[in-house]
């Protein structure tokens, strides 16, 4: 039985634990403990020496937290003893006991506070090297492993034995052969992580072992080895079919060979080959399909695969590992591979084939998904998946398809999406197309429009001249966009930004007298009469470009929630001088296209093929490493500087009012509880 505190139910509840499989399943039992005192918030429970159990109780009438620190009341905190009948206490100093003495207690006393107690002592003795453990309290300790009848004083002995470093390769090995399922499964788990001369018999064990609960600890166990020994224990496991559906032993195994399969890949698909448990077998193929160099052994076991919807789970993970990548190219022998795996596919088959196909850089693929995206009635997610194509295989003829559908009347979503595709796929008309439709974009698409303009030269240029002849707002031109032109490096686009905006990200080298300046204006007393619902929509146009709050914004640079952002003098030194301490993973990096464009944002995730790279706005693209001619990374932060300054002084109230109050209200009294309606009335403690 399981005893857990249950705050906000004031009361102690139970579950029951049953064996099932390799491990157990808990059962809500009846509550152990209920209390009429809504102070009552039992935090933790212990038994004592004494064999009765104590309870914790925090003894508040806050339950949940609060970040108003007055209201809580830290005067009080109960302990409470709850017995059956009238225990004795047996309290007594262990350390003075003999060793001979200590061991007893540590394998037969039926409190089992005094046996971990004891085990401890007897481990401070004997790891403190100045008085060993004697030599007839070790005769007893391996005689109680060998050759008790009680197979719970046997596995206290293992335990005892490997606290005190007494435990040898000769009793593990004897351990391993131990009649209780429970001694054997810890000799498994104390030969891994003591890496001892016992790992080989493993294997053997993993062929024979009958327990469920022994082969989970040997499929544990793989996660302490080294690559090269986790495959002989594996393979065995991974063939025992009755463990398929096994809610422990698949997934442990999975978690085991992971970076085996990953170094490996034909190590990979030998033991796929032998693997009788479907989950941990699909997780291999996709893992294999995320490796380039895997993919084609993958594709080449579909084709010889005879049943249909199998081929077709395979050549799902091939897909499902490039769309991850970012890129796909056809291997040796690919229009003879793919044509057989054609041959009576069915429609979700051959949809993956066309992507490939496509990706790999087949004009009738290309053209095949240009139709579905021009295609006013074909099904919504159709035309989502043929963009993302398009997209993914950097198909510029489709941006006179992205055009023209713009006309549509459509849905929000898969708006932002075509306006998004333009920062890679679009053409020389792209600009013209984008501006001529600010006037009906909605603020979350404007937002993505001008960062595709920025994204590129061409772009770039072309919002610019808008901004002068006035025909878009000045004010689309916030700090975050001009650091993306400014990234671009074009020299005619330097000076064009300069007599449209100014000079730009000039360092503020008196950032102490601009610091003074922005904390003489945001008082106490001036920010609790801030706007917070003003502010909450100008850190969403501005802030909330990069960052998270709570639920508001996009992830590309770090979450604000839980840092200091609340605290004005962290929000200052951050804010003012963004570029003082940036994060390697904050790092502004531009990357030169092949194809002549060029991305600009943060890098969030890098392996051995592509980048995933995060742009203002939260747009999200994977760059193939195959197509960069040249990534630049420069030693400043996404963020730049001269944000408050574009801000009027109530807008920058506003926005740190939002910050230290986001949850609608600022704390005018300590002691104070609000709810909405109450118009500031308090509410009487009862």
């Amino acid at each position: 039985m399981l005893i857990f505190g249950n705050l906000h139910g004031h009361r102690l509840v139970s579950d029951q634990v049953v064996p099932e499989g390799s491990g157990f399943a808990g059962h809500h039992g009846n509550d152990f403990l209920r209390s009429n005192d809504a102070t009552f918030i039992p935090v933790s429970q212990r038994v004592g020496p004494d064999g009765a159990l104590y309870v914790s109780d925090w003894s508040d009438v806050q339950v949940c937290h609060n970040n108003t620190q007055e209201i809580w009341d830290r005067s009080n905190g109960r302990l409470y003893r709850v017995s059956y009948g009238n225990p004795a206490n047996r309290s007594a100093d262990l350390a003075r006991i003999r060793d001979d003495e200590l061991v007893e207690v540590s394998l037969s006393d039926a409190n089992e506070y005094y046996v971990r107690q004891a085990r401890k002592v007897l481990a401070e003795r004997n790891l403190s090297g100045q008085s060993p453990m004697a030599a007839s309290a070790r005769a007893k300790l391996r005689d109680a492993l060998a050759g008790s009848a009680d197979p719970l004083r046997r596995l206290r002995a293992l335990w005892t034995l490997q606290s005190t470093t007494l435990l040898d390769d000769a009793l593990l090995a004897g351990a391993l052969k131990d009649a209780d399922a429970s001694v054997r499964g810890w000799a498994v788990r104390l030969i891994a992580q003591q890496w001892t001369a016992g790992v080989p018999a493993l294997a053997e064990l993993a062929k024979t072992e009958s327990s469920a609960q022994v082969r989970r600890e040997l499929a544990s166990a793989l996660g302490y080895l080294p690559l090269a020994q986790r495959a002989a224990i594996a393979e065995p496991l991974l063939a025992r079919e009755e463990d398929a559906k096994d809610h422990n032993i698949p997934l442990l195994l999975w978690y085991g060979i992971e970076p085996l399969v990953g170094a490996d890949a034909a190590r990979g698909l030998a033991l796929a080959a032998v693997c009788r448990h479907p989950q941990t077998a699909d997780f291999i193929y996709r893992r294999l399909a995320s490796d380039a160099g895997a993919r084609a052994e993958v594709l080449a076991l579909a084709l010889r695969e005879p049943d249909t919807a199998r081929r077709a789970t395979l050549v799902g993970r091939v897909v499902e590992g490039v769309r991850q990548a970012g890129s796909f190219t056809a291997p040796a022998g690919w229009p003879a591979l793919v044509a057989g795996l054609r041959q009576g596919a069915a429609p979700d088959l051959l949809a993956n084939l066309n992507e490939l196909d496509a990706l790999a850089g087949d004009e009738a693929s290309r053209a095949f998904y240009r139709g579905h995206l021009a295609d006013a009635k074909a099904p919504l997610p159709a035309r989502q998946r043929a963009l993302a194509v398009l997209v993914a295989s950097r198909d510029r003829s489709s941006a006179p398809v992205v055009h023209k559908v713009f006309a549509e009347k459509t849905t929000p979503s898969f708006r932002r999406a075509l306006i998004q595709s333009l920062a890679t796929i679009g053409d020389d008309n792209s600009p013209a197309v984008l501006l001529g439709r600010f006037g009906v974009f909605s603020p979350e698409q404007l937002a993505d429009a001008v960062a595709a303009l920025a994204g590129n030269s061409v772009g770039g240029k072309a919002l610019l001249a808008a901004v002068a002849a006035g025909k878009a707002d000045k004010a689309l031109l916030s700090p975050l966009v001009v650091r993306q032109l400014k990234s671009l490096g074009d020299k005619e686009l330097d000076a064009q930004l300069a007599a449209v905006v100014g000079v730009v990200n000039a360092t503020k080298a008196d950032f102490a007298k601009n610091k003074a300046k922005y904390e003489a204006l945001l008082k106490p007393e001036a920010v609790r009469k801030g706007d917070i619902a003003a502010g909450r929509q100008l850190f969403t146009s501005t802030c909330g470009i990069c960052h998270t709050f709570g639920y508001i914004g996009n992830q590309v640079g770090p979450g604000l929630a839980g840092s200091n952002i609340g605290k004005l003098d962290y929000f200052l030194e951050n804010v003012l001088n963004p570029n003082g301490v940036i994060g390697k993973d904050y790092q502004l990096n531009v990357f030169k296209l092949k194809s002549g464009a060029t991305m600009s944002g943060i890098v969030q995730f890098e392996d051995a093929q592509s980048f995933r790279l995060a742009m203002p706005g939260g747009v999200k693209f994977t760059i193939a490493k195959g197509e960069v001619e040249k990534r630049e990374i420069l030693p400043m932060s996404l963020m730049p500087e001269g944000l408050l300054d574009a801000l009027t002084k109530e807008q920058v109230i506003n926005l740190v009012a939002y910050l230290q109050f986001p949850d609608g209200f600022p704390a005018t009294a300590p002691g104070v509880w609000r709810l909405e309606g109450l118009q500031g009335q308090p509410l009487e403690r009862q």
